[in-house]
């Protein structure tokens, strides 16, 4: 939409939290549009605004509604629900959140701390406990649907090797637990070298732990190499988290079997990763490839 803050969300916010300041877009968002907004006090709010997403998952309010009020007992700090609206006041479904402070932080001054406290911090959210949450998790991407890139043709036996695991092999049994679904760099904030609070729980559901170290050790991968992505297996291990490399190759079937699938996203060039390139980020994939199917 042209002006994303219109006069009836406008008015909806303020019905909520008082007479708004300021409403400007926020940097690094790619799937809705989320806005920081100024009032007495700061919030966020998201506009449900991608058509595609939501053909295929009408009720993402309603989810990310349901998944703030579920984290309020866990000790991971994540925004707190203010109201939501599901497009009966407003043009479209919105959802209105406290502001966590913090800064997203891609360039950590020590390494290894970073991943310990991001490991930590996952171990805690697949404490919390997972009954009669109603969102489970799904494959993003069907095992019949993969194959092998363009770009992915170097070692064209890597890749057919995933994909005949991936394709044949039955995914191993796991205990359901409460998982994030988008854990990532981009998704966490810090404030003086601690982590601050976790966002973006609109994917969050009840599935195997597993999806998530798989999707940070693939967004790993791309912003520092694979070495990165085994530093975080072993924090997440050494906290006592569990692990199966095929939930790995799951996330990289998800992320990388398609023509698009290994590129630079651009919330990184935001954050200041401008070094990045495609063809680095596909030489970090298969070598990630490489270190999973090694675990089999």
């Amino acid at each position: 939409m042209t002006n994303p803050f219109s006069p009836e969300i406008r008015r909806w916010v303020e019905q909520q939290v008082g007479p708004v300041r300021a409403a400007e877009v926020l940097k690094g968002s790619t799937s809705t549009t989320l806005l920081k907004i100024r009032a007495d006090e700061d919030y966020i709010l998201r506009l449900y605004d991608n058509a595609e997403w939501l053909a295929e998952e009408p009720d993402l309010a309603a989810h990310e509604a349901a998944v703030l009020k579920w984290m309020q007992a866990s000790p991971v700090v994540t925004p707190e629900l203010v109201a939501v609206d599901y497009g009966v006041e407003c043009p479209l479904a919105v959802l209105l959140m406290t502001l966590l402070p913090g800064e997203i932080m891609l360039r950590p001054p020590d390494m290894a701390n970073w991943l310990r406290q991001m490991a930590e911090t996952l171990l805690e959210i697949h404490q919390v406990a997972p009954a009669d949450f109603g969102w489970t998790h799904f494959r993003y991407q069907q095992p019949d649907q993969l194959f092998t890139p363009a770009w992915g043709k170097r070692q064209p036996g890597l890749w057919q090797r995933a994909l005949d695991i991936l394709q044949h092999e039955p995914q191993p049994a796991y205990t359901p637990t409460f998982i994030h679904r988008d854990y990532h760099p981009t998704n966490i904030l810090w404030q003086d070298g601690l982590l601050s609070g976790v966002v973006d729980w609109v994917n969050a559901c009840v599935g195997p732990e597993g999806a998530d170290v798989g999707h940070m050790r693939v967004n790993l991968t791309a912003l520092y190499g694979v070495d990165c992505a085994n530093q975080f297996l072993d924090a997440y291990l050494a906290a006592g988290g569990s692990y199966h490399p095929y939930w790995d190759l799951m996330s990289i079937g998800d992320t990388f079997f398609f023509e698009d699938g290994a590129q630079v996203y651009p919330p990184w060039l935001d954050f200041g990763m401008t070094e990045l390139t495609n063809e680095l980020i596909q030489a970090r994939d298969e070598a990630l490839l490489a270190d999973v199917l090694a675990r089999f």
